[in-house]
């Protein structure tokens, strides 16, 4: 019997392609694919054998599925990894000069996606989209264009802060530019930022771009159309460097024409330039070595929220940190927000330290000293009627620290050190130790002798002074309020000085320390005369008032 010759059908054709297609995919949740295991390979036979099998594929399948392939743990999500960046991140030379020449993308990720993950840290943004929602892709319909980003400060925005709690240098619903993996370094030149100088110029070499890091900063933004892939881009060069403690790149990238004040200003008020990412990110060395550059310029604030890297080392209670900058304090001027140096160091660090439960505290602050943005939106219900009621303790005879000498005996307040932290427990819930007062102090002082008193009389567009901000704390710190109030004008402050609510800092104080957090026991501020200890007190007044 003979064998009839059977042609291939185009089906056939059609099944035999995808299949040789599927053999790039990831097989899996858990599975990166073998284009990402070969880039990162220290074999080059692997990536070789990839590349050989990948003629079979059409170019632009070869493009998409290959060269440039975006992977994701969830393939709707922003997380992006291509094999190009994964080539720069195991610092395989070989493999990169191997994708490089063969037409992998030299941006190391398409502009849509940059796009795309840049949208989320817009300022104008439709009431339907949530940001934070990974899986959701944003459109250019659903958030503001990138014109908005560095207009100044809108009356919407000023009275949407007062409805919440947020960092004093950023919006209150600001994401972290790392909000999705790989997020801030969606650029080939800024993961090779964080490896070699080799790397780095063989990268430039094959034509990524790097325009937006290598030119004078705009005034304004242009239409994200009209923008290139390298000012998409959440980040810096730079700035990738300083994350990674790159020092060698650090020094390499000004004296290979990268502007040593470049900013991501598609990310709006987080845009930091790389002397005050330095700071932020307490690296001291760094910031030394970058200052030394003759065009890097300490002077420069924040679009929109106009925070000077003073502010944001002041916000650390640093004072090492202020030599370091070696800054004159009449450096920084205020805030858009009319935030001082001085209101900075007196805010409550972050939410866990404010009393919340207390209205007048809720009503008058704002803002805190963070320099961090948290992955979920800060807490807006805890300004709204949502909130368990508070219990209330009777009035204090006296009107703040600095009257227990000549009003009550100081036997009757609860001593510093059992208001604070006493474990590590204490210290992972927020709470302030001892060493974190005696700092604030020390700042304070420095602030205050070296403008001048006057500084005590400044007040933000609350109205808020600094001892507004002091009062607030949940532990408050009783030495620096008491300094604060011996000093010139400090009393009057204290007593008299009305935000625009009109609370006075004795007010907040006084609303503060008479506040019993709901389903706690007050270790704070309770009288124990008539024989009761402060915690019976502390316990019966918050059973009574549930």
């Amino acid at each position: 019997m003979t064998d009839h010759f059977v042609p291939y059908t185009p089906d056939d054709i059609s099944m035999e392609y995808h299949q040789l297609l599927g053999s790039f995919l990831p097989q899996g949740e858990s599975d990166k694919g073998p284009t990402l295991c070969a880039a990162e390979s220290k074999d080059p036979s692997a990536w070789l054998t990839i590349l050989q099998r990948s003629l079979g594929l059409s170019k632009r399948d070869q493009s998409d599925f290959v060269l440039d392939f975006a992977y994701g743990e969830d393939m709707a999500s922003q997380m992006w990894d291509t094999p190009l960046l994964r080539a720069i991140v195991s610092k395989n030379m070989e493999n990169v000069h191997l994708l490089l020449e063969h037409g992998a993308n030299p941006n190391g990720v398409d502009c849509d996606s940059q796009a795309s993950y840049a949208r989320r840290f817009r300022r104008v943004k439709s009431a339907t989209v949530d940001v934070r929602d990974r899986i959701v892709q944003i459109s250019q319909e659903d958030v503001g264009d990138s014109t908005t980003q560095l207009l100044t400060l809108s009356n919407d925005e000023l009275a949407r802060r007062t409805s919440t709690i947020s960092p004093f240098w950023a919006f209150p619903d600001a994401l972290p530019l790392g909000y999705s993996e790989n997020g801030d370094l969606l650029h080939s030149v800024l993961m090779a930022a964080r490896t070699t100088t080799e790397i780095l110029e063989v990268i430039l070499r094959a034509g990524a771009d790097g325009s937006a890091w290598t030119t004078s900063q705009p005034d304004e933004l242009p239409s994200e159309d009209l923008l290139r892939p390298s000012a998409l881009c959440v980040s810096t060069p730079l700035h990738a460097a300083i994350d990674s403690g790159n020092a060698l790149v650090l020094d390499a990238l000004p004296d290979r024409g990268f502007n040593s004040n470049a900013r991501a200003l598609i990310a709006g008020c987080q845009a930091l330039t790389p002397l005050q990412h330095a700071v932020v990110h307490d690296k001291p060395e760094l910031y030394q070595r970058l200052a030394v550059h003759p065009l890097a310029d300490s002077s420069i604030v924040t679009p929109v929220l106009k925070v000077h890297v003073l502010h944001f080392a002041i916000a650390q209670l640093d004072l090492n940190l202020i030599d370091v900058i070696g800054l004159p304090l009449s450096a920084a001027m205020p805030t858009a927000l009319g935030h001082t140096l001085l209101h900075v160091a007196c805010m409550p660090r972050d939410e866990s330290q404010l009393q919340m439960f207390a209205p007048k505290v809720r009503q008058s602050v704002h803002d805190m000293r963070t320099l961090h943005v948290q992955q979920q939106s800060w807490p807006a219900a805890i300004y709204q009627l949502a909130l368990p009621r508070a219990g209330q303790t009777e009035l204090p005879a006296e009107d703040g620290p600095a009257d227990y000498p000549t009003r009550l005996p100081r036997m009757n307040w609860l001593p510093l050190e059992e208001r604070v932290e006493r474990s590590e427990t204490d210290r992972l819930l927020g709470m302030p130790a001892v060493d974190d007062f005696n700092r604030q102090l020390a700042v304070i002082q420095t602030l205050v002798m070296e403008p001048g008193p006057a500084e005590t009389l400044k007040i933000d567009i609350y109205g808020n002074t600094a001892l507004h901000y002091l009062a607030s704390s949940r532990i408050v710190n009783d030495d620096a309020v008491a300094w604060l109030r011996k000093q010139e004008h400090g009393d009057q402050v204290w007593r008299t000085a009305a935000n625009r609510w009109g609370w006075t800092p004795s007010d907040v104080w006084k609303d503060n320390v008479t506040t019993i957090e709901p389903a706690q026991e007050s270790l704070r501020y309770v009288n124990t005369r008539g024989g009761r200890s402060r915690r019976g007190i502390a316990g019966t007044l918050t059973r009574g008032r549930r």
